[in-house]
């Protein structure tokens, strides 16, 4: 749904550049999942040795994202918070919640892009960490 990652131009990244500002603007009508590409990255590892061990390993499409719908706001302030408290920042900006018809984008977004993993997690028996750990984990790999 929504992937990030200390990597590339993404979502985190953005708002850790901007955390130097007393003030940022930030979507509070569209939902996603936040999904940690690490994470990713191991569910796609995780997938492919449950189809390599599993001899009724039945083909399907699987969704893999984050456990926590939010907005695009709800996600900001917790890469905020996290990095107030991790002292990658000093202080959190103010967070102005804007609807997504005012802000200026190149692309028309739905309002709720949210997936559910709960197949995944269930039938191939993935657990994967809480948003706040995965947040946490990006910021002690990133710096400003």
């Amino acid at each position: 749904s929504w992937l990030f990652s200390t990597f590339g131009s993404n979502f985190f990244k953005t708002m850790i550049s901007l955390s130097k500002k007393e003030e940022v603007n930030v979507i509070n009508d569209l939902h996603g999942t936040p999904t940690d590409a690490n994470e990713l990255s191991a569910a796609i590892l995780h997938l492919i040795s449950s189809f390599i061990f599993q001899s009724n390993f039945q083909s399907r499409v699987w969704h893999f994202a984050g456990k926590e719908r939010m907005t695009w706001f709800q996600f900001a302030s917790i890469i905020f918070e996290e990095a107030v408290k991790n002292k990658l920042i000093r202080n959190t900006p103010i967070i102005n919640q804007i609807s997504s018809k005012s802000y200026p984008a190149k692309a028309i977004r739905p309002q709720d892009s949210s997936l559910n993993s709960a197949d995944f997690e269930n039938l191939l028996n993935f657990k994967h960490d809480d948003l706040r750990s995965c947040v946490n984990k990006a910021i002690k790999k990133i710096s400003i």
